[in-house]
């Protein structure tokens, strides 16, 4: 299903590889998606001390570092 979130590009230089980029649309549900999952982190993290959230933090770090490395790396970078 196609929702218009992701534009497809012929690659310059290699016929065989195609580049995605995001759509106005695309982006504008990302955006969505981050105030949605800001406000319910939020929502969640209130009922504990900062010293709570820091450990919690760390924890999903690790998780994060273990499933998908390269996301701490993006992280990094932003």
């Amino acid at each position: 299903m196609d929702r218009g979130l992701l534009a497809r590009h012929d690659h310059p230089s290699n016929r065989r590889t195609v580049q995605l980029t995001i759509t106005e649309a695309g982006a504008k549900l990302a955006d969505l998606a981050r105030e949605v999952v800001e406000r319910l982190d939020g929502e969640a993290m209130v009922a504990l001390a900062p010293a709570e959230r820091a450990v919690i933090h760390s924890l999903l770090l690790r998780v994060l570092a273990e499933l998908n490395p390269d996301a701490l790396l993006r992280e990094c970078a932003a």
